[in-house]
C-alpha cells in the first residue's frame, strides 16, 4: 500500500471520534505517491499513535492532519506528518499522559503567560521517526512526525489534473464539512461551487444551461439523510458522478442507496480524487464553469499570515485553506512588509506580539506605504490573545480593519474575512 492510502485510512479511523466530539476536521496530502520500503503495520501504528495523541488533548475547535512527501532522489523520500489543533481546553493531566505514552521528553515547560507553554521531542518506536510536540498556551497544539524512507519503486506517480474545465458541486452539512475535499479538487483544476443544502442546488440547476452542468456532485451526510431527494437531484444530473460522503461506520456504507449514488468514506484518498478526475477527463462527464455560480468561486484570494509561532502558523493555514484561501506565511513584521512590497496579498492576518517588528509597527508601516502608493490597499486584521479592549485600541491606532481573538475559530474567522474582503467579481 502506498503512503497516501495508508495516511488516508489512518485518518478515517479517527474521524468518527472527531465527529462525536464536535470537532471540525481538515485533511490534506501533498507530494508524489510513494510506496515506502517499510513494514505497513508499523507505519499504521505510528500514524494511529500520532492522531490519537492529538485527539486525546484537543477537545474543541479544529483538528488538522497534513502529510507532505518530498523526493530525495530516485529511491528515497522525506515524509512529514503534522497533527495540529486549536483548543481552549488543554488539560495538563491529559497532556502529561499523552507525552508519557508517546515516550516524549519535555524540553521546556514555561509559565502559562508565556508564548510557548510546552515543547517536547521523542522517537516514534514503531518507525524510528522523530516526533516533536509544541503547545502554545490557550492557542494551539501540534505534533510533527518526520522521517526519511527508502522507496520500493524508483518511480512515484503524481496527482491527476483536469485536462479541461469541469465543475464540482459541493453540499456540506452541519455535521460534516467538505472544505478539505474542495481544497484538493481546486488544486487538481476543478471549479468548485458550494451550496448550503440540496434545495439551493436544485434551484440552481433550473437556472443553468447544459454547458455549465457539474461533472461531480458531492454531498456530506446529514444526521437524518434524505436519500430520496439526493437521488432525484442525481437523476437530473445523469452525467455527474454523485457521491454521498460519510464517516466510517455510517449505515449508508452498507445500505442500498440506488445506482445513482456512490457512497464514499471521508476523508477521500488522493487516489479516489484521481479516479474522479480521470473520469471527468475521459469526456463522460464534462462541464464548463461559464455560469454565474461557478464564476463566483473562480477567484482565489491570498492571505498573508504574520505569525512567529509554528503551531499558530499551522492552525491559521489549515483554517484559511479550509475556507478556500491561498496562504503565505511571514514570521515577523519586517518580513511581512518585505513580502507585501514584493507580492501584495489580498489581506494580512497580523499577530501583534512578535520579535524583530511587532504587528502594530508592521501595520503602521504598511499603511504608510499604501498612502504613498508603494503598496496597493488591502485589509489588515489582527489576531491576538490580548485583552479585547486593549487590542482594539492598538488596532485602531495602527490602522487595522478589525481583529479576531485567539484561539482562532473557523466560523468567526470566516465571518470577519467576508466582512472586510470585497466580494469576488
Amino acid at each position: 500500500m502506498d503512503f497516501a492510502e495508508l495516511f488516508t485510512f489512518s485518518t478515517r479511523d479517527m474521524l468518527p471520534r472527531a465527529t462525536r466530539k464536535g470537532l471540525v476536521s481538515y485533511f490534506d496530502y501533498q507530494g508524489p505517491y510513494v510506496t515506502l520500503d517499510f513494514d505497513e503495520a508499523r507505519l499504521r501504528r505510528a500514524m494511529h499513535r500520532l492522531q490519537l495523541g492529538l485527539h486525546d488533548v484537543v477537545h474543541d475547535g479544529i483538528v488538522m492532519l497534513n502529510a507532505e512527501v518530498t523526493l530525495l532522489g530516485a529511491t528515497r523520500c522525506r515524509v512529514i506528518v503534522s497533527a495540529s489543533g486549536s483548543s481552549t481546553d488543554l488539560a495538563p493531566a491529559d497532556l502529561a499522559r499523552v507525552l508519557q505514552r508517546l515516550r516524549m521528553t519535555t524540553q521546556s515547560d514555561s509559565a502559562p503567560s508565556q508564548a510557548f507553554s510546552i515543547q517536547a521531542a521523542g522517537i516514534c518506536p514503531p518507525t524510528g521517526a522523530q516526533v516533536f510536540f509544541l503547545s502554545v498556551a490557550s492557542e494551539g497544539t501540534a505534533f510533527t512526525w518526520r522521517g526519511e524512507f527508502d522507496l520500493t519503486l524508483p518511480v512515484a506517480d503524481e496527482a491527476v489534473t483536469l485536462s479541461h474545465n469541469a465543475v464540482a458541486w459541493m453540499i456540506p452539512s452541519a455535521r460534516l464539512g467538505l472544505a478539505s475535499v474542495e481544497r484538493r479538487l481546486r488544486r487538481m483544476g476543478w471549479s468548485v461551487v458550494r451550496f448550503d443544502d440540496l434545495a439551493a442546488a436544485t434551484l440552481a440547476l433550473g437556472q443553468l444551461d447544459g454547458r455549465s452542468l457539474p461533472a461531480l456532485l458531492m454531498k456530506a451526510e446529514e444526521a437524518d439523510e434524505d436519500l430520496a431527494s439526493l437521488d432525484r437531484l442525481a437523476a437530473a444530473l445523469p452525467a455527474a458522478w454523485t457521491i454521498l460522503a460519510v464517516v466510517a461506520g455510517s449505515p449508508a456504507v452498507s445500505s442500498a442507496v440506488g445506482q445513482r449514488i456512490d457512497v464514499r468514506v471521508l476523508p477521500l484518498s488522493p487516489h479516489e480524487l484521481d479516479q474522479i478526475t480521470t473520469h471527468a477527463n475521459s469526456g463522460s462527464a464534462t462541464g464548463t464553469p461559464a455560469s454565474a455560480f461557478a464564476a463566483l468561486h473562480e477567484g482565489r484570494r491570498t492571505i498573508l499570515v504574520v505569525e512567529d509561532h509554528p503551531v499558530n502558523q499551522l492552525v491559521a493555514r489549515g483554517m484559511l485553506e479550509a475556507l478556500g484561501y491561498e496562504v503565505q506565511i511571514a514570521e515577523d513584521g519586517a518580513q511581512a512588509v518585505a513580502m507585501c512590497r514584493a507580492h501584495p496579498p489580498d489581506l494580512v492576518l497580523m499577530d501583534l506580539n512578535m520579535p524583530v517588528m511587532g504587528g502594530e509597527e508592521a501595520a503602521t508601516t504598511l499603511r504608510a506605504l499604501q498612502s504613498v502608493g508603494e503598496v496597493p490597499p488591502f485589509p489588515i486584521l489582527a489576531a491576538t490573545a490580548q485583552h479585547r479592549a486593549e487590542a482594539q485600541r492598538a488596532c485602531a491606532e495602527s490602522g487595522m480593519d478589525g481583529l479576531v481573538e485567539k484561539p482562532l475559530r473557523m466560523d468567526v474567522l470566516g465571518t470577519e474575512l467576508r466582512r472586510v474582503l470585497p466580494a469576488v467579481r
